[in-house]
């Protein structure tokens, strides 16, 4: 596998660029992926503010070039120090434009993807929005959805979360709203397993004390909820207040329960090499862009994980994870957590 960065227009050659080392961080809980890109000073003058910059994964065995990770270029840095010159590239998936936007609205109506799609097309016309799975809108009706003089995104961030929904940019820059139980489609069939001693580099086990909590308040305007802990043995009470007049009991206790698991999960960190399945096995299963298999490590992705030292051997679900390229070294720093905590 090798990297191919396009400026402006991926499907011309003579659009790529040079870089020394490529670092992409994706999160479930960040509704843009970002990158940062270091390169020769000679590329200095093919980059511009705002460009479009298509980051792709060109398989081995048939050509294929499969999107890593789409941007809208946010800084371009430049530096020069005697004879020495250098420039780096960050930037940020197309959902930038509703993360930095301040501004009112209303949407009446809708269902939660519709929503998402109305807001998304207002600030960037290129966003595509899906439910995951694709093939269905099966996101729930939001009656009435307003913001007044504020970031946008963290009103759909704070609703989708009241409705048991996450909303995350995929590889393309288009916009999944994804139902917080439903995992990306796991490469189970391939092998694609953390294990210690075999492709794990190195592992800490992250065992916070976020759950020090017996109850669990989520409180309305006119409705609220509790939700017990029974395994916590002290009186702490967490409370969470809404001001959205519109919100349901259902969205309450939907908050409640998630705030409850999120908080009683473990953090697991692995260190490996590669960026997912590895270049023998995308060859020898032939796996291509229309196989509808994912080769990268991604959020929401289920994976085994075999840690001894840690007495862990379950199914986890990765949170976030960053790649790191530098000098044809390809490695991934992942966060996984227990199924259903996300």
């Amino acid at each position: 596998m090798k990297i191919k960065i396009y400026v402006g227009n991926d499907k011309l050659q003579t659009n790529t660029i040079k870089f020394y080392s490529l670092q992409i961080r994706k999160s479930i809980d960040e509704i843009c992926q970002s990158a940062t890109i270091n390169c020769p000073f000679s590329e200095f003058k093919k980059v511009k503010k705002h460009d479009k910059i298509f980051i792709k994964a060109v398989m081995d065995w048939n050509k294929d070039e499969r999107a890593l990770c789409y941007i809208l270029v946010d800084d371009i840095s430049a530096t020069i120090s005697g004879s020495e010159k250098s420039m780096s590239i960050t930037g940020r998936s197309y959902a930038r434009d509703i993360v930095d936007s301040s501004d009112s609205g209303m949407v009446e109506g809708c269902t939660l993807v519709q929503i998402v799609q109305k807001v998304a097309s207002k600030y960037n016309s290129n966003i595509k929005v899906e439910h995951y799975p694709t093939d269905m809108d099966a996101s729930p009706t939001i009656e009435y959805f307003e913001w007044e003089n504020e970031s946008v995104w963290q009103r759909l961030l704070t609703t989708a979360e009241n409705n048991g929904y996450a909303i995350a940019s995929n590889n393309a820059s288009n916009l999944y709203v994804w139902k917080r139980e439903t995992n990306l489609a796991n490469n189970s069939i391939f092998k694609l397993k953390l294990v210690e001693g075999v492709n794990i580099v190195s592992a800490s086990l992250n065992r916070k004390g976020y759950d020090q909590f017996n109850k669990y308040c989520v409180k309305g305007n006119y409705e609220d909820t509790e939700k017990i802990d029974a395994t916590c043995k002290t009186k702490r009470v967490h409370t969470l207040q809404f001001t959205d007049e519109y919100i349901s009991s259902k969205e309450l206790e939907t908050r409640a329960n998630a705030e409850l698991k999120r908080r009683k999960a473990d953090e697991l960190t692995v260190e490996v090499k590669g960026f997912g399945l590895s270049d023998e096995t995308i060859a020898k299963e032939k796996i291509a862009n229309n196989s509808y298999v994912e080769v990268f490590y991604e959020p929401k992705q289920l994976i085994r994980v075999k840690i001894p030292s840690f007495d862990i051997d379950k199914d986890m679900t990765i949170k976030d994870v960053s790649y790191s390229l530098s000098n044809n070294d390809f490695s991934s720093s992942i966060t996984l957590v227990e199924e259903g905590a996300l």
